[in-house]
């Protein structure tokens, strides 16, 4: 089963460090990652997603947080050029990397909670995304 991710997201799974909203939702976000790997591919979808399925802002499928993670998603979109479709992870890497600079990331993130309490930035190391993308 492909993974189905939204936009933003693509951010966020290379900078996992194992925290999260619960354990359940750790657990559930290892699971996908591991998935993603398997698969060397996922759907880019532009609305809720799988890693959405485990969130506390999910609220009968609508994210009580949408308009700001709407906002996310619209400028990954513009900024990677990227259509609802099949995406190999090597394609997404390689788009993150042509892309993304940190002066954007920082723009795209800097109202995210994570990026805010300082869990999450611009860097990744190596191994991890060399994992994913």
């Amino acid at each position: 089963m492909l993974v189905i991710l939204r936009p933003h997201h693509l951010l966020c799974l290379p900078r996992f460090q194992g925290e999260g909203y619960s354990p359940a939702f750790v657990e559930h976000l290892k699971r996908l990652i591991d998935q993603l790997v398997q698969d060397g591919q996922c759907i880019i979808h532009f609305g809720m997603d799988q890693l959405c399925e485990g969130c506390p802002n999910n609220h009968q499928g609508r994210c009580v947080s949408e308009e700001k993670v709407q906002h996310f998603d619209r400028a990954v979109i513009r900024l990677l050029q990227l259509e609802e479709r099949l995406y190999t992870c090597a394609e997404i890497g390689m788009l993150l990397q042509q892309h993304l600079t940190e002066e954007q990331f920082n723009g795209i993130c800097s109202s995210c909670q994570w990026f805010q309490r300082g869990i999450c930035g611009f860097v990744v190391p190596k191994k991890i995304y060399k994992r994913l993308f």
